[in-house]
């Protein structure tokens, strides 16, 4: 983990903040190179606007597989690592987000718009529309919080490659 700096100004992001709590130390982290590890939305939302310049994610790839930790915090090694997307009421819950977000922004408006397409080619309550509707929000997240010179990097499962 990062070593904490002190005296560092804490600027409140433009945004509502989910956890008020998570807001000093990852402000801190932004005087310098940080590393970050944990659920990036919960993370990006803390954050403020253009503040990132590159995020490098390691997502879930919709494997349809359980996976077993072979590394990570103590505690976690041997971890079960479940990757397989199911519709849920938390889907539909992010999904209803978006909705409300889409009235009040451009971007998501358009995002809503493309999850309403995912949802009537793979189905409205289908595993490829759950796991899409959680990665999109976390995207836009990024897309807020980073630098306008900024990059992305994410590998892609070859599950979501060209899928009809």
């Amino acid at each position: 983990m990062p070593r904490r700096r002190k005296n560092m100004p804490n600027t409140p992001p433009s945004h509502k903040r989910s956890n008020p709590s998570l807001l000093n130390p990852l402000h801190e982290y932004l005087a310098g190179n940080v590393l970050v590890r944990g659920d990036n939305y919960d993370v990006l939302r803390e954050l403020p606007d253009e503040c990132i310049d590159l995020i490098y994610l390691d997502p879930p790839f919709n494997s349809n597989q359980f996976y077993v930790a072979a590394f990570g915090d103590k505690g976690r090694v041997g971890r079960q690592l479940r990757d397989i997307w199911r519709w849920n009421a938390g889907s539909e819950v992010a999904f209803r987000e978006v909705e409300k977000q889409a009235f009040r922004s451009a971007a998501y408006k358009r995002l809503f718009d493309c999850l309403q397409g995912v949802r009537l080619q793979a189905g409205e309550t289908s595993d490829m529309a759950a796991y899409i509707v959680y990665m999109a929000r976390r995207l836009m997240e990024m897309r807020r919080a980073l630098k306008r010179t900024a990059n992305v990097r994410c590998p892609t499962g070859a599950r979501n490659h060209n899928h009809s």
